[in-house]
Parts: C-alpha cells; sequence; structure tokens
C-alpha cells in the first residue's frame, strides 16, 4: 500500500543520493539533503571516469579471478595493490569474496537487471531534468594487444552473446588509426553498442541535485556522525547539532558503514580506491570509452578533455595518496600515444565494495531507516534504478525488481 507523503533526509549528495532526492521529491515527498560538501564535490560520484558500464552484468568474484588475483599481487605497479600491512584487517571481507566467487551465476541473475539497461535509464532520467546533453550513446570499446589479441575478442564476444549484451565488429579503419597511434600492429578489437558514457560526472550530480531542489527538496552542507531511531522516527546527529526526521536513507558511500553498524547489521564495506588523471585539450581521437585490456586502463572522452583511470587499491579508509601510480598512469598513457596528465587533475577515491559486488538496497529492520551502499565501480551505472527501486520502496510501492537478494541481512 503507497504511503502518504513522508519527511525525509537523505544522508549523501553523490549520485545515488541525488538520484534518490529527485525521484522522492518528485513523488510529493519533504525531501532534506545532508553532505558536508556540495553535490558532485567529492567521493567516487566526481572522480568517476563516466562510463555506463551495461556490459559489467557479472559481478566480479569468480572462481577464475581468484587465481588472477593471485597472479595480480605479484605485479611490481600492477592494477591491483593490497598493501601487506592491511591484509589483517581485508581478511574477512576477502573470505567473503571468495565463497561469492562460487555463487557468480546466482549473483549475475540479480545484478544483470540493474545494469543492461542503465544508458537507457539515464536517457529517461536526464531527459526528464533537461540534461540530456550529458549523455553520450556512442557504446565503448575494449582493445586487446599482442598475440592472443585476436582470440581474446573472440572469446569476449562469445562470454558476451550468452550473457545477453551485444557486441559488434570494429571498423578495420578505426583499428588501424588506433594501431598507428600507439604504435602496436597486433591489435582487436570490439565494440560495445549498448553501453555509453557521461561527459562530466560532478554536473551529473549537480543537476540531479538542482532538479530535486526544484521539485521541492532542500540541501545542507553538514557532517552526519550518527543516526539512531527516535520515537517513531529518526534523530540525526551532525557536527553541528541534531535533526528529527520521519524517516532517513543513507547513501554516504564507505562512509555508510559507520552510520550503519550500530543498527544490528553487518556492513563489511570496503575502500577500494581508484585514480584518475585527466588530459585537458587533448586531441578528439576517441568518441567513445576505450578499455585497453592489456593495460587495464580505461580513457573517456570528456568535455574538453580525456580522463584516464585504473587501479584497485585496498589500503584501509583514510591511506595515504601513492603518488608513483600516476606516474604510471603517465607511462600507460604516453605508451598508447597520448599526452602527459595535468597534475593539477589528479584524483584518488574510494568506491564502496561489498564482498558479494552486489549493492546494499533496504530497511533497517523495525526502523525508519533506509540504505542504498555498495554500488562499487557501478556506482554511477546503477545510480537510477537504484534510485526508483529506493523510492517505490520507501513510498509503499511495489519494486519491478524484488529488493530481499540485496539486503544487508544477507551477511548475517
Amino acid at each position: 500500500m503507497q504511503r502518504p507523503h513522508r519527511e525525509i533526509t537523505i544522508i549523501g549528495a553523490g549520485v545515488i543520493g541525488s538520484a534518490l532526492a529527485y525521484r522522492l521529491a518528485q513523488r510529493g515527498h519533504r525531501v532534506r539533503m545532508l553532505d558536508p560538501q556540495a553535490p558532485g564535490q567529492g567521493g567516487a560520484s566526481y572522480g568517476n571516469v563516466g562510463h555506463l558500464a551495461a556490459e559489467l552484468v557479472e559481478p566480479l568474484p569468480s572462481p577464475q579471478l581468484l587465481l588472477g588475483f593471485v597472479k595480480e599481487l605479484t605485479i611490481f605497479g600492477g592494477p591491483l595493490h593490497m598493501p601487506m600491512r592491511h591484509w589483517p584487517a581485508l581478511l574477512p571481507w576477502a573470505l567473503r569474496f571468495v565463497i561469492a566467487a562460487f555463487r557468480r551465476s546466482a549473483h549475475t541473475r540479480l545484478l544483470a537487471p540493474l545494469v543492461l539497461e542503465s544508458c537507457a535509464e539515464y536517457q529517461r532520467l536526464l531527459d526528464a531534468i533537461g540534461r540530456g546533453d550529458l549523455l553520450r550513446r556512442d557504446g565503448h570499446y575494449q582493445i586487446w594487444s599482442g598475440p592472443e589479441a585476436q582470440r581474446a575478442a573472440q572469446a569476449e564476444a562469445t562470454h558476451m552473446q550468452r550473457l545477453g549484451v551485444p557486441t559488434a565488429a570494429v571498423d578495420a579503419s578505426w583499428l588501424a588509426a588506433q594501431a598507428r597511434l600507439s604504435g602496436e600492429n597486433a591489435l582487436a578489437a570490439l565494440h560495445f553498442p549498448s553501453c555509453g558514457h557521461v561527459t562530466d560526472p560532478a554536473a551529473v550530480v549537480q543537476a540531479l541535485a538542482a532538479a530535486a531542489v526544484a521539485a521541492g527538496a532542500s540541501i545542507e552542507q553538514r557532517q552526519v556522525r550518527s543516526v539512531q531511531s527516535h520515537g517513531a522516527g529518526v534523530r540525526i546527529d551532525c557536527a553541528d547539532g541534531v535533526l528529527d526526521s520521519e524517516c532517513a536513507v543513507v547513501c554516504a558511500g564507505i562512509w555508510s558503514a559507520d552510520l550503519l553498524r550500530g543498527h544490528g547489521l553487518k556492513v563489511p564495506l570496503q575502500a577500494a580506491y581508484g585514480y584518475h588523471v585527466e588530459l585537458p585539450g587533448a586531441p578528439a581521437r576517441i568518441e567513445a570509452p576505450i578499455l585497453y585490456c592489456a593495460q587495464r586502463l580505461l580513457v573517456t572522452p570528456m568535455a574538453g578533455r580525456l580522463r584516464a583511470s585504473s587501479f584497485m587499491e585496498f589500503s584501509g579508509l583514510h591511506s595515504k595518496v601513492d603518488a608513483g601510480k600516476y606516474q604510471r598512469l603517465d607511462v600507460l598513457l604516453a605508451g598508447l600515444g597520448y599526452p602527459r596528465s595535468d597534475p593539477a587533475s589528479h584524483w584518488r577515491g574510494p568506491r564502496p565494495i561489498l564482498p558479494d559486488y552486489l549493492p546494499g538496497l533496504g530497511q533497517v529492520p523495525g526502523q525508519p531507516l533506509y540504505y542504498a551502499i555498495g554500488h562499487q565501480h557501478l556506482g554511477l551505472t546503477m545510480a537510477p534504478i537504484s534510485a526508483e527501486l529506493m523510492a517505490d520502496a520507501i513510498s509503499g510501492t511495489p519494486t519491478r525488481v524484488p529488493l530481499a537478494p540485496f539486503d544487508l541481512r544477507r551477511f548475517d
């Protein structure tokens, strides 16, 4: 049964929180967003590489990947980095990751509906707020190099077909141009036409937040320290005072764990840091994101610049920036024929990852406290559908995808 309009406080003004605020305000709820930073100015939402990854229907954990992780850890300067000092803290999460690796097929059936139609979902959402100009639906490319390139591309095309993800052959002239730019002769590539990208992730968040405000929501820059049940609602303790609300939704990225742990839930979030650099004014050599598979490097065209991203660093929250990774990105880009990055653009941020690589969507049992967390590398991709599902749940409307499999009680 649909609930009457409610007073709802959303903790976190990233892409998930801003999209949800818009959806809830649209439905007539009284919405307030809390975040210590302005929308789009911090966290993974700001540093996202902009790729709408409709092809990533499989969660990362798999038996094959477990073997690959062992190999990756032995590569100095490689894309995976787990400092030994963090291993004891990471071990419980890693054990859950291993268990999830042997449930990949079941988890794929859960994740696929959240990502397959992400570009169409974005089209509808951004058109509704008058910012369809931020979306490009040109697909993306994957490029393999080396003697096994053709075989790898064919294997990927076959695998994607089994998963229901369309791929297409790449024009020979396009591939030849990429070979000239990178100096690689043995190249193979695939086009993924169902994917897309946004030209400015921060602008997407800002546009969603502005649309929420236009629909009646408010935004306050406040640091939330805790959320507790209080009477029939919740009490939110901020660094500068206390707020009461009929209900609240935690969408605070990696910081969500601290806000939810006192409510009887296990919240095994880990921060996987990613790094990006930007090439301002770089020649428009690409019209869509390119994943260079050998280099584990994703390059996306954005407004007036290119953004390149790599690395998965499990070093613990509040760990220090590894400046060597920016140098490594520049080396990889130079090897592909790109210019050096602008040091002022260097960014590092934590992606909030649950060990089964599924998001956490649901409600704290018996409390007017909800959560939309743990979207791993796909927060931008899944924002429209996650916002819709949570808006339905909070409003008492049936959800088009069952939320029970995404409840955090799966970790009990």
